[in-house]
């Protein structure tokens, strides 16, 4: 694996005492901190995660009910009718 080395600059005073706090918290450094940060932003596959897993299951019966009817709706509609 390919590792890389680099400095950050001007990193948000919040964002850097949330880090610092969480490493003296876990006994752990900065650096696997910011590292498991990074990692859980881009999903270890080079790419922002878009996960919606937090989102499933969170809508209730009633309004998945009404979201089905607009999409079938949606999906009767034709080009035709708009003309």
């Amino acid at each position: 694996m390919n590792k890389s080395q680099f400095t950050v600059r001007d990193i948000p005073e919040a964002v850097y005492k949330r880090a610092e706090s969480e490493a003296l918290r876990t006994g752990r450094s900065l650096n696997s901190v910011f590292l498991d940060a990074l990692k859980k932003a881009y999903n270890n596959k080079g790419r922002a995660s878009k996960s919606f897993d937090r989102y499933i299951g969170s809508m209730s019966e009633e309004d998945a009910r009404i979201i089905e009817e607009a999409s079938r709706e949606a999906r009767e509609l034709h080009p035709k009718d708009y003309i």
